[in-house]
Order: C-alpha cells, then structure tokens, then sequence
C-alpha cells in the first residue's frame, strides 16, 4: 500500500472566492493526479506534498464561514488495491469538527509537471 498520512504540519489555505481548500506539506511539486473535486499533489519520490478540494462547501458538506476559519487540519492519502481514498479533517477557530472521507477507483487523469 502507498500511504501518506499528514497532520497539522504545513498549511491550509481556503479561497472563498474559488470555494477552494488547498493542504501544502511543504513537499516540492512535481505532478497531480485529479479524482473528480480533488486533486494530488506529489513531489518527485511521489510522496504526496498536497491536497486541493474543489467547490469544497460543497463537496465537504462545510460552511464557508467554517471553512474561513479553520485553526487545525489533518489530511491522509491512500492507495491500494486500484482505489484511493482521501480523508480530510478540520477543526474550527470555536472547536467545531468536521471530517470528509472519499474512496473512488483509480480512474484518474495524471497532470504531469510543466
């Protein structure tokens, strides 16, 4: 199993404009691979080095006001047996929680670097 696990390290940013939520690990780029609202980030090892959630309010199920304000975070990749699963989780400024986890075949578009 390829595995990346990444917890509160790095950064979280979400654009309201975009409604979009992007973990860094702080890993260089290299290439992606998209799973329909989500994209993956990897460096060249392919280690994951981020995580991008488009329309995130509503892919996530969050209000954006949440998601404004996001004080700790947590996301974890996987890859096995032809399916990979995301799992995001976010805690807010006032202690509020919220955890998404998505499991979809590895059907993907690969971006390459460039």
């Amino acid at each position: 199993m390829n595995h990346y696990h990444h917890i509160g390290r790095g950064i979280c940013v979400y654009d309201r404009l975009y409604d979009t939520l992007t973990f860094q690990a702080g890993l260089l780029y290299h290439h992606s691979l998209e799973f329909e609202n989500f994209v993956v980030d990897f460096d060249e090892k392919e280690q994951v080095s981020g995580l991008r959630v488009f329309d995130a309010s509503q892919t996530l199920g969050i209000n954006q006001d949440f998601l404004d304000h996001v004080s700790k975070h947590s996301f974890k990749v996987s890859f096995e047996s032809g399916v990979v699963e995301m799992r995001v989780s976010l805690v807010g400024n006032k202690g509020q929680r919220s955890t998404h986890q998505v499991r979809m075949p590895l059907g993907v578009q690969h971006v390459p670097f460039g």
